[in-house]
Order: C-alpha cells, then sequence, then structure tokens
C-alpha cells in the first residue's frame, strides 16, 4: 500500500478511536468515587437477558463500533503477507475493540446515568468483529474491481453507485432492528402509537411529517432509476412507470412490515404510498433522461437555485425555529449560562432512535445546501477545485446561525453538534454531485467546466445517445420518419391523429398550437411555489391526503405534456369533486387544489403572448373594470383587517367571506391569461378541449343526480318534492347550483350533435338531453325552467341563422323537431306531481321575491361609497342577520374555548357525515350545557344534503345553570335496509325558540367499540362538521345582478353589464351570421344568466369560473375566426351542416394537402 494510502488509512482509525471513546464518554462529567469501588463493581458484573428496550442500544452499540474495525484492520494490514497474519491481524483489532469497550464500561462507574453492562461490551465486541470481515470481504480483487469501476465513470460507475446505494437504503431503513421476540411485545405495539393505516398517532407535527415523507420519495427515487437501468430498452412509457411504482410499493409495504416487527420502530401506511412514488419517480426519470442534456439544463440553473432558495430558507427557519411559535426568549442570559456547548451533549439524554433520527434529519436538511452550491458553481460554467471547503464552511456557519437564534426564542435551545452535522452533510453532497459529474461525462476527470458544449454534442446521460442531428426523439424514434409518427408521408399530423408533430408540442392544420418550451419560463418563480403551496395542502388536506396528494401529482404530470389538457380536465371536476361536507371546509375545496396545479404548471410552461390579442378591447377594458371593482370592494370590506377566530372560516356571515365569493372571477382570469402564454389557437382549445369537456362534465354530472335519485326519494317518484343537489356542496344553504350546471351544459351537447353527425355521437346525445332535461326538472327550480327555455330559444334561433345563411332549408325542421322530441318523451314523467304544485304558488312567490328583493336594497349600507362601491363580495348574509327586520339570526352558532355554541333564532341544523353505517346497537353520548334549560334534537338519517330520509331521533335535555357540561346518552338500534346502507349523516338540531346550548363534546359508538365522529370534540374546529338550513332567504339576494349591486355597488353592477354587452354581443353578432358554435355558447351563457334572474347563480365559485372561461374563450376563439376569414385569400364560409370541415370557423390548414385526421 502506498505510504499516503497509509496515512489515510492511519488517519480514519485514529478518527474512528477517538469517536467511539467521545460518544461513550459523554458527557464527560465523573463522579468521586474510588478505584477500589469501581473494580469490585465492575467484577461483580454477570450477563443478564436483553429486555425489549436494551435492543436499540444493543444494536447502536454494534454500530457504533463498526467502523473502529473497518479502519483499525485496514490500516494495520498494510505490509502484511499471508493469509494467517492477516487473520492474526484481524483477531488483534477485535481484541482492541474489546479492551477498548471493557476500558470504557469500566469508566461508566464514574459518569452519572451510566452503568457498566457486558450487553453492551457484548455488541461493541460484536461491532469490531463485523467491521474486520467487512475489510476482508471489500479487499483484494473484488473491492478494487469496485473502486475501479466508481472512478471509471459512465453508465457502469452509476449502476454500480445505485447498487451500493440500494443496499446501503435497506440497511438503513430497517433501523432500529429491535425485532420483536414475543407475542406480548407484538400486543403491546399494537395497542400503542407506533403505528398507523396512515399516519401513526402521536409522532411530530404535521411539517416535520410531511418533510420526512418527501424525504421518502427522494430518498427512494435512485431505486426507481437503478430498476430502470436494469431493464434497459425493453421497457418504455408509461406502463411500465406504473409498474415501477407497483414495484415500489410493494418495497414499501415489506419495509413498513418490517418496521411494525420492531419495538421502537415506526410503521405509516403513508410510507407506502411515498416511497412507491418515489421509485415511480425514478423511473421516469431515466425514461426522460434525454431532456437532461448539460446544455438545456445549464441556463436553467441558477434561476432555479435563487428560486428554490425561498422555500428552503423558509423550511430551515421554520423546522430549527418554529417548534414554539416564534415566542421571545425573557432570559437570553440565563439559558445561555445554562447552556453545554459540547457537540452531542444533548443526544446523550435521549433514546438511541430518536437521536438517529435527529441526526438523519440534519443531514437532509443541510446536504441540500452543499448539492446547491455545487450546482451554482456548475451552472456559471466553473467548478473551483476547493469546493468543498467552500460547502462546509456555508452549512456550518448557516447552522451556527440557526442555532443561535433558538437562544433568543422560547421553549428552544441551540444543539452545538447542529453546525458540525451541517457541515458533513454539505460536503458530502458536494462530493456526491462532483461524482455524479464524472458519471455523466464517462471519466474520472476534473469537474471544471470550459464553456458550455454545443448541442447533442457530448453524453447528456448513461444510455443517451443523440441522433445525427442532436435533436432528442420524444417517442423512442427519429422525427425524419413520418411514418413512425402516426402519419402517412408528405402529410402534416395534428393533435386529432394518431401520433404528434416533430416540429413541436403539436400542431393543428399547419398551424402550431403550442408554444415552444425555450429555456426558463419568466413565471418559474410563481410557478415552483404554487406547486409547493398545492402539494403541502393536498398531504394536510383533512379527507384522503395521499389520493389528493397523488391525484394532484399525476395531473400536474399530464398537464406538463399536455398543458391545454386542462380545458378538457377542469369541467368534470366541477360537479365530481367537492369534499366540503367531509372536510367541514367551506372557504376551500378539492377543486382548488386541482386549479392551484394547473396555475402551477402553467405558470412553468408560460412562453409569452405571441400573436393577435385574443380579446377585443371592448371586452378586455371591461373585465378589467370589473376585476378593479371587485377587488376595490373586497379591500374596503377588509380593511381594516378583522381578527380571525376559530370559526372564521365557515361562516358566511364574516367578512372574510367576500374571499370565498371573489375566487370564482379571479380564478378564471388568471387561467385564461396563463393559458394565453401557452396555447396559440383559442379555436382549436375550444373545439378540442373546452367541447368534449364540457359534455363530458354533464355526463359526470347527470350520473351524480341519477345516483342521488335512486338512493334517496327514487327514479320516478315525482310526488315527494325531493330536490336534488347534485355534488354541489354550496347548497347546503339552498342556492340555484345545480339547474345552473344543467342548463350551462346542456347546448354543448347540441354543439357536439352538430359538429360530429355520426350516428353513436346522436344516439349519445339523445340519451344525454332526456337524461339532461329529467335532470333539470326534478330540481323543480322555475328558474332553472326559465333557464332552459332561454337556451333553447337561443340555440333554435341560430340553427334558424345557420340553416338560412346555408341555404340547406332540410336543417330546418332538425332543429325544430329535435328539441320537441326530446320533450316529448322528458315531460309526461313530469307533468304532475309537484311540478304542478310549484306552477300553482307562481304568483305569490314571485310577491315574496320581490319583498326579499326590497329588503335586500333596504340593506345596503348608506353612503355614497357604499352605493358606488359596495357593501363588499358575500356581504349580504352579515347584512341579513345584522337588519332583517324579524330579527332572525340565521347560522347562530360559534366556537368558544374548544365548545360548540348552538344558539336558536333560526334554522340552524350541526352535521356530520357517517358514510356506511352497519346494522347493530349505537350508544350516542352527548355533554352540554346551558346557562338556561335548554335542549337538543339528535339525528340520525340518511341525507345527502338536505332532506333526510329514515331518521333514528331523539330529544336531549340538559338543566340551567350548570358549571360544566353534563353526560347525556341515548341507545338506538340501526337496522338498514340493503340500499340504505350509505350516506347516514349525524345532525345536531337547535330549536328556533330555544335557550343557547354549549355543546363540549359528542361521540356514536357502535356494539364493536368504534367511534364513528371525527372531532367530536371539537379541538380541530369544525373541521369535518357542516351546517344547514331551512331558511334559505337569508344568504343570497336571489337576483345576479342585485347581488353584484349590493356587494360591489353602481360601478361594479356597470362592469358586469360592460363584460356581458361586450362578450354576448360579439357572439350574438356570429351567431346570426350563421356561426352554430357561436350560438351554442351564446345560449349556454345566456341560460345561466336566466337562472339569475330569480336566483343568485355565483353563489357557486366553481360555475362562476365556468361562465366566465366559456365567456372568454368563446369570445376569443369568434374573434380569431373572424380574424381568419378577413385574410387575404379567405372566403367567408358558415357552419352548415356535414360540409363544414370539423375545424370550420377556427384555425384552417393552408397546406393544400392537408386532410382532417379526425373529428372532435
Amino acid at each position: 500500500m502506498p505510504r499516503s494510502q497509509t496515512s489515510r488509512w492511519a488517519l480514519a482509525a485514529w478518527l474512528s478511536l477517538a469517536g467511539v471513546l467521545y460518544l461513550t464518554l459523554l458527557p464527560f462529567e465523573f463522579e468521586d468515587h474510588g478505584l477500589a469501588e469501581g473494580w469490585r463493581h465492575f467484577t461483580a458484573l454477570r450477563p443478564g437477558g436483553m429486555q425489549a428496550a436494551d435492543r436499540q442500544q444493543w444494536v447502536a452499540n454494534v454500530l457504533m463500533f463498526l467502523p473502529l474495525g473497518f479502519f483499525w484492520n485496514g490500516w494495520l494490514q498494510a505490509g502484511v503477507r499471508g493469509r494467517v497474519a492477516a487473520w492474526g491481524v484481524g483477531l488483534s483489532v477485535v481484541a482492541l475493540g474489546a479492551l477498548t469497550t471493557a476500558t470504557v464500561e469500566f469508566l461508566h462507574f464514574w459518569i452519572p446515568d451510566r452503568e457498566p453492562s457486558l450487553l453492551d461490551m457484548s455488541g461493541n465486541a460484536l461491532g469490531a468483529l463485523l467491521g474486520v470481515l467487512a475489510w476482508h470481504g471489500l479487499a483484494g480483487r473484488r473491492g478494487g474491481l469496485l473502486l475501479q469501476r466508481l472512478r471509471r465513470g459512465g453508465s457502469q460507475a452509476l449502476r454500480t453507485g445505485l447498487v451500493l446505494y440500494a443496499v446501503l437504503y435497506l440497511m438503513l431503513a430497517l433501523l432500529p432492528l429491535d425485532f420483536m421476540l414475543s407475542w406480548t411485545e407484538v400486543a403491546a405495539k399494537l395497542s400503542g402509537d407506533g403505528w398507523g393505516g396512515w399516519r401513526a398517532g402521536g409522532g411530530v407535527d404535521d411539517l416535520r411529517w410531511l418533510l420526512l415523507r418527501l424525504l421518502e420519495v427522494l430518498f427512494t427515487l435512485p431505486l426507481g432509476v437503478l430498476l430502470a437501468m436494469g431493464a434497459g430498452r425493453r421497457r418504455a412509457g408509461m406502463a411500465w412507470v406504473a409498474g415501477a411504482m407497483l414495484f415500489g410499493l410493494g418495497l414499501g409495504l415489506l419495509l413498513e412490515l418490517a418496521q411494525f416487527l420492531t419495538v421502537n420502530g415506526v410503521a405509516e401506511g403513508a410510507s407506502v404510498l411515498f416511497r412507491g412514488m418515489g421509485v415511480a419517480a425514478g423511473a421516469a426519470l431515466f425514461q426522460g433522461r434525454g431532456g437532461l442534456r448539460p446544455e438545456r439544463m445549464r441556463p436553467w440553473m441558477r434561476p432555479s437555485l435563487s428560486l428554490a432558495a425561498i422555500p428552503y430558507l423558509l423550511l430551515l427557519i421554520l423546522l430549527n425555529l418554529g417548534g414554539q411559535g416564534f415566542s421571545p426568549e425573557p432570559a437570553v442570559a440565563e439559558k445561555l449560562a445554562h447552556l453545554r456547548l459540547l457537540p452531542g451533549y444533548y443526544h446523550y439524554h435521549v433514546s438511541e432512535a430518536a437521536a438517529i433520527s435527529s441526526v438523519f434529519l440534519h443531514l437532509a436538511l443541510y446536504a441540500p445546501l452543499g448539492a446547491a452550491i455545487w450546482l451554482w458553481c456548475w451552472g456559471s460554467g466553473r467548478v473551483p477545485r476547493a469546493g468543498t471547503a467552500l460547502a462546509v464552511s456555508w452549512a456550518f456557519a448557516l447552522a451556527l446561525l440557526l442555532e443561535t437564534g433558538k437562544l433568543f426564542l422560547e421553549g428552544l435551545r441551540p444543539d452545538p453538534a447542529g453546525p458540525f452535522i451541517a457541515a458533513v452533510a454539505a460536503g458530502l453532497a458536494w462530493g456526491v454531485c462532483a461524482w455524479l459529474r464524472g458519471v455523466v461525462e464517462g471519466s474520472s476527470g476534473p469537474v471544471t467546466v470550459a464553456a458550455a458544449p454545443s448541442r447533442g454534442a457530448a453524453l447528456a446521460f448513461p444510455g443517451f445517445v443523440p441522433d445525427a442531428t442532436g435533436t432528442v426523439p420524444r417517442s423512442g424514434h427519429r422525427c425524419g420518419d413520418p411514418s413512425k409518427n402516426g402519419a402517412a408521408p408528405g402529410r402534416g399530423s395534428s393533435w386529432e391523429g394518431r401520433g404528434m408533430p416533430c416540429g413541436g408540442r403539436g400542431a393543428v392544420s399547419g398551424e402550431r398550437v403550442m408554444e415552444d418550451m425555450v429555456g426558463p419560463s419568466p413565471w418559474m418563480i410563481p410557478g415552483v411555489l404554487l406547486a409547493v403551496v398545492t402539494l403541502a395542502l393536498a398531504l394536510l388536506w383533512p379527507v384522503a391526503p395521499g389520493w389528493l396528494a397523488v391525484g394532484t401529482a399525476v395531473y400536474g404530470v399530464v398537464l406538463w405534456y399536455r398543458p391545454d389538457s386542462a380545458w378538457l380536465l377542469i369541467p368534470p371536476l366541477v360537479p365530481l369533486l367537492d369534499l366540503s361536507l367531509w372536510t367541514g371546509w367551506r372557504y376551500l375545496d378539492e377543486l382548488d387544489l386541482f386549479l392551484l396545479a394547473t396555475a402551477a404548471v402553467l405558470c412553468l410552461r408560460w412562453r409569452g403572448r405571441a400573436g393577435p390579442p385574443w380579446l377585443p378591447p371592448m371586452l378586455g377594458w371591461a373585465l378589467v373594470a370589473l376585476a378593479l371593482s371587485t377587488a376595490v370592494s373586497l379591500w374596503l370590506a377588509l380593511m381594516p383587517p378583522p381578527p380571525v377566530e376559530a370559526d372564521t372560516w365557515v361562516r358566511y356571515t364574516h367578512p372574510y367571506h367576500g374571499l370565498r365569493v371573489v375566487k370564482g372571477l379571479f380564478w378564471a382570469l388568471l387561467l385564461f391569461i396563463l393559458t394565453r402564454g401557452v396555447v396559440r389557437s383559442p379555436g382549436w382549445l375550444l373545439s378540442h378541449r373546452l367541447l368534449p369537456g364540457m359534455v363530458l362534465s354533464l355526463a359526470v354530472g347527470l350520473g351524480t343526480v341519477l345516483h342521488e335519485r335512486w338512493a334517496y326519494p327514487g327514479l320516478l317518484d315525482f310526488d315527494s318534492g325531493y330536490r336534488v343537489t347534485g355534488n354541489f356542496t354550496d347548497m347546503h344553504v339552498g342556492g340555484p347550483s345545480i339547474e345552473t350546471f344543467l342548463v350551462m351544459a346542456l347546448p354543448w351537447v347540441l354543439l357536439w350533435v352538430w359538429r360530429r353527425r355520426s350516428a353513436a355521437v346522436v344516439l349519445a346525445a339523445a340519451v344525454l338531453l332526456v337524461v339532461g332535461i329529467y335532470a333539470l326538472a326534478v330540481t323543480y327550480s322555475r328558474g332553472g325552467y326559465l333557464g332552459l327555455a332561454v337556451a333553447a330559444g337561443v340555440v333554435l334561433t341560430g340553427m334558424i341563422a345557420a340553416a338560412a345563411a346555408s341555404r340547406q332549408r332540410g336543417l330546418l325542421p332538425l332543429t325544430l323537431v329535435l328539441p320537441l322530441l326530446v320533450g316529448g318523451v322528458a315531460l309526461p314523467w313530469v307533468a304532475g306531481g309537484h311540478v304542478g304544485e310549484r306552477m300553482d304558488r307562481v304568483e305569490a312567490d314571485f310577491e315574496r321575491r320581490m319583498a326579499h328583493w326590497r329588503l335586500a336594497l333596504d340593506l345596503r349600507p348608506p353612503g355614497v361609497v357604499p352605493a358606488l362601491l359596495g357593501a363588499g363580495p358575500g356581504a349580504f348574509p352579515g347584512a341579513y342577520a345584522a337588519g332583517n327586520p324579524a330579527g332572525r339570526l340565521p347560522g347562530n352558532f360559534a366556537l368558544e374555548d374548544g365548545a360548540l355554541l348552538l344558539g336558536g333564532g333560526d334554522s340552524l341544523y350541526m352535521n356530520q357525515r357517517l358514510g356506511r353505517l352497519p346494522p347493530g346497537g349505537y350508544t350516542l353520548s352527548l355533554q352540554a350545557r346551558g346557562d338556561a334549560v335548554a335542549d337538543l334534537g339528535v339525528y340520525v338519517c340518511r341525507k345527502k344534503i338536505r332532506y333526510s330520509f329514515d331518521c333514528h331521533h331523539a330529544r336531549l335535555e340538559w338543566p340551567a345553570g350548570a358549571s360544566r357540561g353534563e353526560e347525556q346518552t341515548w341507545r338506538f338500534e340501526h337496522r338498514p335496509g340493503p340500499r340504505e346502507a350509505r350516506g347516514w349523516v349525524l345532525t345536531l338540531a337547535a330549536p328556533a325558540a330555544s335557550s343557547p346550548i354549549r355543546v363540549e363534546g359528542v361521540s356514536l359508538v357502535s356494539g364493536d367499540g368504534r367511534e364513528w365522529l371525527r372531532n367530536g370534540d371539537f379541538t380541530q374546529g369544525l373541521r369535518h362538521w357542516y351546517f344547514s338550513s331551512d331558511h334559505l332567504w337569508p344568504w343570497r339576494v336571489e337576483n345576479q345582478w342585485l347581488e353584484i349591486l349590493f356587494d360591489q355597488g353602481w360601478l361594479g353592477l356597470l362592469a358586469f353589464c360592460a363584460v356581458l354587452v361586450a362578450g354576448l354581443g360579439h357572439l350574438a353578432r356570429g351567431a346570426l351570421a350563421g356561426h352554430v358554435t357561436d350560438a351554442c355558447l351564446l345560449a349556454s351563457l345566456a341560460g345561466v344568466l336566466g337562472v339569475g334572474v330569480f336566483g343568485t347563480v355565483f353563489w357557486s365559485p366553481r360555475l362562476e369560473m365556468l361562465f366566465y372561461l366559456i365567456l372568454l374563450l368563446g369570445v376569443a376563439a369568434a374573434r380569431e375566426r373572424a380574424r381568419l376569414e378577413a385574410a387575404p385569400g379567405r372566403s367567408r364560409g358558415h357552419e352548415s351542416g356535414r360540409n363544414a370541415p370539423p375545424d370550420a370557423g377556427f384555425v384552417r390548414s393552408q397546406h393544400p394537402d392537408h386532410k382532417p385526421a379526425g373529428r372532435c
């Protein structure tokens, strides 16, 4: 062995010995005992059994002495010849380990809280022996070949490094290795907090738990790369990534089962999912390695790191300094005086598992800093040779600063070992990055970079070879061969065809649809921040966090490759995805998560606005005016900011309710603006994405309505008066959401038929129309009927105009007969029953509505500013509660000191969904009290949102003046039928005339001891609870124009009317000119406004967003069509039936041989 290597082995050997002595003699505090007394105590030691609590420490002792055996044996083996001599040296090293541990254990007699132990000595000696055996296993030819492969670079080095990493990962994942050995220990594990189906009980706070789960994704990512490398070129595509996901789930399941079988290990179902995600991400990364060329990544590097520094530093501050809420420390000098500056001192006072977890967490926190410094230098074109010292010093300084900050915050204590662990982490990360650079370059040379290599000139990633032109084939073939792109030679291809064009992300009729992706997006910083916020929110969601995290991640991946798909996928989510009744959240719902993900991806894919403006100037300025009016009204309503209380985010009478009301408009504007920077053709987007998205949305919405009718009143029950709601949970206090959605979506079916007149499409459309009119009929909403009549009138007018313009009179009977046939099939089902009763009350109900409108105008605040700018978005419920002449108190509930206060004054029900309730006996316990005699109705019913069926009910009463809550119980037998197993809800009903009652806890327990309620003690506010009411007037003005007048004043109303005039007027001109697309869009929007005559249609923010998206994209498509028709050489045409191309009125081909590959 060369002298330099011998010196390094000697240094490592002495450092390992010093480390062992340092760790075993902590805290270096010795008591005053005699030497003879210590010797007697030491010689009296006897072997004892290993208890469950001792196994963890014994494993730690084995691991602690393993480096000592390895490095001492490696040093002393220098110059030794012969197997006998080599093993003699090994035995000497084991003896050294035994002597060291015996000396240390003898000294433990003088150290407080330490005790000599033969068990510890056996573990230490075994660790030294395993170190010697490990050296012999890696020495010689095997070790040399391994090092040679690692230093050589290229794919061999990467594969070898990943194999070593996989072995190390599996070893560390099994820590602490203290496996259970008896059924008693298994029973204790089952009854403890060391495991959980999703998350283990107790444990760390939400932020640390989320960080640990994300680290699991990061740590398993190399395993996915290794798995994909092993498959080679035999597997490709998303199916293989899905297979890698299954492999990762299986691996995660095995590891969590192993953790469950240990005494101190923690097993969580979430870890299985996140490990699977990590393996799948690694496989996907390897498959997309062609895009990881250095010259492509280098321009992104410094902007990306500058962006990542913001959340990274924020995370460091929160994890290091935010544990106790950033409360200032009143006694800094006293804390400093009691601080022990010995590194590792505070690790000594906790368990081995806690100490190891703390060290690993600090390594994971500061390793990104070392990697970021290396990437920053690489992004500039030069990596300094002394960069390791640079990374180590930066990490040490940052950690020292954060640890010092703990002196000034109450409840925190600096950790002297923190800066040293941070330095080690950063140094290791720098070394790994430098090694990976050598792997990519295929050599072990220096890592300096002189200049950016030319496109395709260097190896981008092991296994990737660019083609002759230096471009990267997207689908595993060269772009020069059109036969492999799904298009015939000599013809262009489009997104309608079976392949993708090589020249870009997609094209329609000879024009590009998607903007090219070159260099980093200028919106990259907000994009990454939005992505982080989305993932964090999904993982902290009250219901199904794992599924939501996976769903938003998959959705984000789809949008990354097809950003325009947002307009296809968002409409079906509108009637489908709303879990507010389960979460209890009213201001933020699951659709917002997907909209956040959409905004994040579109920000990252933004490439600027090329081409002419999408919107006419009049509409653009009207939108600006409406947005400013909304923002100013909201600002005035929230200034000064009212205090945030425990029930703020579930109340409609609070000023913050305006945030919920305005989000629909601003979501629409944001998505439209971001789409403008990614998609070039609004006409293509409308016909190929929004049209099928709206048809699919209607199908989904009708499915929810049919299921609701089947599960509750019955499909053919037209006498009960049950009004469907679908999945629009904002109808818990009424509202026109379901009829608004149906009226908005039905005209799109006619447009679908018009553009695709195949027999299958006509049949499917007829079914959708029949079921749609049935669904609208059973809403029993006269406003919905009016909206349908308006929409039908607009569609018929537009089709007549199209037939007249195309001189195809044979189309006129079709346009008249089709609606008549549909109406004739649907109306006999609903001609009688509750519909007739509703129609008989039209005059009386209209008078009541007029009185309500007059009351709303009287409740407006006085003064010039409120008249011009309104009372603030969403202000009507609060104004009604404060000023209605009847003295009603709608939504009279509050949270106070962890208890729910329910008051009288109006109809109020507090609900929690139970889901499927099996047959059996149930006991409800309710702890409450009141200042006066109070009673409370308790119901367990089947309920969708408002209407109840098959109820078990009781009325509980409490005496007056109790100082603490008194518990009342109610037992009932539950025997549901086969169709009545699901949809059960617990309801607490406070009578309108009852005195206030303070509910301190609710519990519903079945006969097997299972608790069916979540957050029954209200410690999490009203999470999982929602309120409903039978009194629907307090929540809306019930006229969309008057609602805007109340909220935003005359300026807001004028801006809203200007948007309608500019937008609908543009579509009306197109409809009268014979464009059926404009007619159907106009029908959709006009029908919604028809419903808005007698209802506040924007009560649902998701429907408001969809309304504005349809309006903006429809006008943009019509404007694009007009521009193309006015271009030189273009003839004006009309959509005239089957002879019109599928993209008539949209982007058309300039290539003489172009033929559309399919229809929308």
